[in-house]
C-alpha cells in the first residue's frame, strides 16, 4: 500500500512539475523585459534593497510567496502534496487495520487494573515500613496520680520569695 502511495506522489510530481515547467519556461522572457524597463530604476532602488536583504530568510521566504512566482509556488505545491500524500496514506492504512476493539480495550482495561494493584501494593508496603512497632523495645512508663495541690502552693510560695531575693 506504501508503495503505491509513494507511485501516486511521484507521478502527481512529475505531472504537476511539468506544467510548471512549460509555465516557467514562458515567464523568462516577459522578466527580461521588465528587468531591462526597470534597470535605471533599480540604481536608485539599490539602497531599498540592501535594507530588504537584511531581513533574513524569513522577509525573504515571506517575499517570495507574496510574490507568487511559478518557480517558488511549485515547491510549496509539491510540499502540500507530499504532505497530503501522507496523510491520506495514513488514513488509509488506519482504516485498513484490522483489530477488534473490544479485545484492545478489554486488554488496555486489564492492563491497568494490574498496574493499579501493583501501585496499591507498593503503597501499602512503604505504609507498613513506617507504622513498624518493635516489640523488643521498653514500653512507656504511665504517670501514675499527680501532686498534690498543698505541695504545688507550697513551691509556688518559695518561688516567689525567692524571686524577691530571699
Amino acid at each position: 500500500m506504501k508503495k503505491l502511495f509513494a507511485i501516486v506522489a511521484v507521478m502527481g510530481v512529475l505531472t504537476f512539475g511539468s506544467t510548471q515547467l512549460a509555465q516557467a519556461q514562458d515567464a523568462p522572457a516577459a522578466e527580461q523585459t521588465e528587468q531591462a524597463a526597470v534597470a535605471p530604476a533599480a540604481d536608485a532602488a539599490a539602497p531599498a534593497a540592501m535594507e530588504a536583504t537584511e531581513g533574513g530568510i524569513h522577509k525573504e521566504l515571506k517575499t517570495k510567496f507574496i510574490e507568487g512566482t511559478a518557480s517558488f509556488m511549485s515547491l510549496v505545491a509539491i510540499a502540500l502534496v507530499i504532505g497530503l500524500a501522507f496523510c491520506i496514506e495514513r488514513i488509509i492504512y488506519l482504516s485498513l487495520a484490522e483489530i477488534n476493539t473490544k479485545k484492545f480495550l478489554a486488554a488496555i482495561e486489564a492492563a491497568l487494573e494490574k498496574a493499579k494493584t501493583e501501585m496499591e501494593r507498593r503503597v501499602r508496603e512503604v505504609r507498613m515500613k513506617k507504622e513498624v512497632i518493635d516489640v523488643t523495645l521498653p514500653a512507656k512508663k504511665n504517670n501514675v496520680g499527680h501532686r498534690h495541690p498543698n505541695t504545688i502552693a507550697l513551691e509556688e510560695v518559695e518561688r516567689i520569695f525567692i524571686g524577691m531575693g530571699y
